[in-house]
């Protein structure tokens, strides 16, 4: 199944990011905060995804990891190009990923 970002958008709270994905036919909303932190001089963005992003995209981490690092692109004024695609979400059931990984 297919996922493409189609929109971020500023809400009501500071750093609370409301994001629109498409994945197959389907689209869905999930919250994503910006944190900003300083480590060893540096400034550095943490994102959060809310506990339904978590879930949705929990053996899909690397698509979840692309569209926090676009959400940060968006939270730092960087132009990004909406809808873009994300990638390919896994088709595998937790189960399925489990045994394969025991192999």
């Amino acid at each position: 199944m297919k996922i493409k970002l189609l929109k971020i958008q500023t809400t009501n709270i500071p750093q609370v990011f409301k994001i629109e994905i498409k994945a197959g036919n389907q689209s869905l909303t999930f919250d994503v905060t910006v944190e900003v932190d300083t480590v060893a001089g540096q400034t550095i963005l943490i994102t959060h995804g809310s506990q339904e992003f978590c879930d949705f995209f929990r053996f899909n981490q690397d698509l979840a990891s692309q569209i926090c690092q676009l959400v940060c692109s968006f939270y730092n004024s960087i132009p990004i190009n909406l809808p873009t695609d994300i990638g390919e979400f896994s088709a595998l059931r937790p189960l399925e990923i489990v045994e394969y990984l025991v192999r």
